[in-house]
């Protein structure tokens, strides 16, 4: 990983990643967000070892999705949720098919800017 002087970290394949504090009413933060961003031409490998990783802390995590930008049309964002989390209409982290995976690896195609979130309860 490299910091520059921003906000931001950088992986060895120069994708920006942003950690911080979320959902924080009064100043008392209750999640923390790791934001990884998608810049470029990104192959289905990076994409799929990031959901991976998502599938192995499952139980840790509160949620796990991709939000893109189009500029035409807006924003939009996708979903799954830790075991805590997930239920009925829910959809599970640990549920995820190659299917889903390769859907979640394709939301971004076309996108103006791009990023897989994680959050988790801090004092969970």
């Amino acid at each position: 990983m490299i910091k520059d002087n921003t906000e931001y970290l950088y992986d060895v394949f120069n994708m920006r990643i942003r950690i911080r504090t979320n959902d924080c009413p009064d100043n008392k933060c209750q999640t923390t967000l790791l934001r990884y961003d998608l810049i470029g031409n990104n192959t289905f490998d990076i994409c799929n070892n990031i959901i991976q990783t998502a599938k192995n802390f499952h139980g840790q995590l509160q949620r796990f999705g991709v939000y893109k930008s189009l500029e035409s049309t807006g924003s939009y964002a996708t979903q799954y949720y830790g075991d805590k989390y997930c239920g009925q209409s829910v959809p599970c982290i640990r549920n995820m098919t190659f299917d889903n995976i390769d859907d979640q690896c394709k939301y971004c195609n076309e996108a103006e800017s791009c990023f897989f979130y994680f959050t988790y309860y801090i004092n969970d």
